[in-house]
């Protein structure tokens, strides 16, 4: 089944208890993102903490008050790259608090370093601004 993308939203989560705070992006309902969250914190703990299966957002889910707060209702995004994109805005708008500052986790990152894009270029239309020649047309004499 096809993403609507038209559902899309921005979030935060956050604590009382520490001033990080983690920024995502969701076509679902807050309530099942965050819950999915927890879910996958709960299972890192039963893991037995395991180093490489640790994120970030696990500092923040640690205490009993975190929540999960929309940003932005994004109704007119296209595609998960837009959406990404948007993400990247919020993160570098929250940069000195947010726990997810590595935007290589995310599937899309539109410049890297040397400000050249990145992968594969989109074919972009650009429209023909040329003049367009228009026929000349000629009056026709009629007689009466």
């Amino acid at each position: 089944m096809p993403v609507n993308y038209s559902n899309s939203k921005i979030y935060i989560i956050r604590s009382e208890q520490t001033d990080k705070v983690f920024i995502g992006a969701t076509v679902k309902r807050l309530c099942e993102r965050f819950s999915q969250h927890k879910s996958n914190y709960e299972r890192w703990l039963a893991n037995g903490k395991k180093e490489e299966q640790f994120d970030p957002l696990y500092d923040i889910l640690q205490f009993s008050d975190a929540r999960i707060q929309l940003l932005a209702k994004t109704e007119d995004v296209k595609d998960k790259d837009d959406l990404n994109s948007r993400l990247i805005d919020y993160i570098n708008i929250y940069k000195d608090t947010a726990v997810n500052k590595n935007k290589t986790r995310l599937k899309f990152t539109p410049y890297v370093s040397n400000g050249k894009p990145r992968g594969r270029p989109r074919k972009v239309k650009v429209p023909d601004n040329s003049p367009v020649e228009t026929p000349v047309e000629t009056p026709v004499e009629t007689t009466a």
